[in-house]
């Protein structure tokens, strides 16, 4: 099989019989343009690699210079200069690189997470890049698995994926996301209070959504309303009120959906008020 050799890529290997280990000369490790991954991570057993005799070296300059290995731990015994081409050629044996689409599922305000690896063919993949999307926070491994949190808009949103295998190779894939609603489910709610007393209480604490808050409060003629974001109220009878009075609620949740309750208010009369008056009355006995 003929290789086409990548000009500008060219490493010299000094083998000797004896030797041990084979590192790069220090400050010639470096990559030359039009190689796909760094010198240092390429090995003698890479495809790339094809051994040759008598390569014309004075044709070549490859920038940032020539990497050259040299043996440790023994010296050139019986050894002799072999030089090993760096080609852009040949397919690796093993699987190819492939990859598949995937998808992802969660609900506002919810986590989501999935390995992008699973299902994709190659060898040695590692996953090195995913892109971002706004309203939502993405955190990915290297093993594949790729996190969705904290999302805030609703809808199917595309992220980018780039995968690694162990000869150097990238491809890109899709990892679809869909961020659907949460449940917003409000009861209305009741309290009583005595005449003049303000009542109290929470209104959010019966209702089921994702980070709900209060973002609007109705009114009455018959006192005073205050409902904080976090739904503690506050209702002032207005004075010599006593009866029912009733008004709304509005909130809303992480991803914008809005939803309505209303309030009832029980206002005791006052209690009966009464003045006790003795009279003395002398008593007669007919004596």
């Amino acid at each position: 099989m003929k290789c086409k050799l990548t000009p500008f890529a060219i490493r010299i290997v000094v083998l000797s019989m004896l030797f041990l280990l084979a590192i790069p000369v220090a400050g010639l490790a470096q990559s030359p343009a039009g190689i796909p991954y760094p010198w240092n991570r390429i090995s003698l057993t890479d495809y790339h690699m094809k051994p040759g005799i008598g390569w014309p070296l004075q044709d070549v300059t490859p920038e940032g210079g020539l990497p050259l290995w040299v043996p440790v731990g023994a010296g050139l015994v019986g050894g002799g200069v072999i030089i090993w081409l760096l080609t852009d050629g040949d397919n690796p044996s093993g699987t190819p690189l492939e990859l598949r689409a995937d998808a992802a599922n969660s609900t506002c305000g919810q986590t989501v997470m999935v390995n992008v690896l699973t299902n994709d063919a190659g060898e040695g993949l590692t996953l090195v890049n995913v892109s971002t999307i706004s309203g939502a926070t993405v955190n990915w491994t290297s093993s594949g698995q790729v996190t969705i949190a904290n999302a805030t808009t609703l809808g199917t949103f595309n992220l980018t994926v780039t995968v690694e295998d162990n000869q150097g190779q990238t491809a890109t894939s899709t990892l679809a996301v869909t961020i659907q609603p949460a449940a917003l489910t409000l009861t209305d709610d009741e309290f009583t209070t005595a005449s003049g007393v303000p009542a109290t209480g929470n209104v959010l604490a019966n209702d089921a959504g994702v980070n709900v808050q209060v973002t609007d409060v109705g009114t009455t003629a018959d006192g005073e309303v205050t409902i904080t974001a976090t739904g503690n109220l506050t209702f002032t009878p207005a004075p010599g009120f006593s009866g029912t009075t009733t008004f709304t609620y509005t909130v809303a949740d992480q991803c914008g959906q809005e939803a309505m309750a209303t309030v009832t208010i029980n206002v005791q009369p006052p209690g009966c008020s009464f003045t006790t008056t003795v009279t003395s009355t002398p008593a007669d006995c007919g004596l």
